[in-house]
């Protein structure tokens, strides 16, 4: 098995710690002391000054809906090719700035039940979901499990 629970239909996911032990003992940690594996979703902020700082801008048409292009170029050429199937035009459209933050979802101790997990859950995790590496370093806690896991007493 791939992942370091071993799932039951009917009850809570049993810790296999022999397979975390292996994990945490074999993986690239990144050159990270003590790594934590973070699935981060990312989260848009729209409404920002582009004079300021942006990342990226989104069109949204007169129903609302979100429509992405690259250039104002790009949204010209899909006006000419489904605009007029839509009634609309390149005043119907509002351009809108924004800045990209990623948001904390979930610690792994192992990068591959940190995968697992986007696996499973990557509908609710948005277009761009991502696995970031934090370091447990001063983090006693992380610390003291790691190396309990790691001692393969159970």
């Amino acid at each position: 098995m791939c992942s370091a629970m071993a799932m039951n239909t009917f009850s809570e996911p049993a810790i296999d710690l022999s397979y975390m032990k292996h994990e945490l003992e074999t993986q690239d940690n990144r050159i990270t002391s003590h790594p934590i594996y973070m699935v981060e979703k990312e989260e848009r902020v729209h409404g920002i000054d582009p004079d300021i700082r942006c990342d990226g801008a989104v069109w949204y048409d007169k129903n609302d809906h979100e429509l992405e292009f690259d250039t104002t170029e790009e949204r010209d050429e899909w006006l000419r090719e489904w605009g007029e199937d839509h009634e609309m035009d390149a005043d119907d459209f509002v351009e809108i700035f924004y800045v990209t933050r990623w948001q904390t979802v979930q610690p792994f101790f192992t990068e591959k039940a940190a995968e697992a997990y986007i696996r499973a859950n990557k509908h609710n995790l948005g277009r761009n979901p991502r696995i970031f590496v934090y370091s447990g370093y001063r983090n006693y806690e992380w610390q003291g499990i790691r190396a309990l896991v790691m001692s393969g007493e159970e």
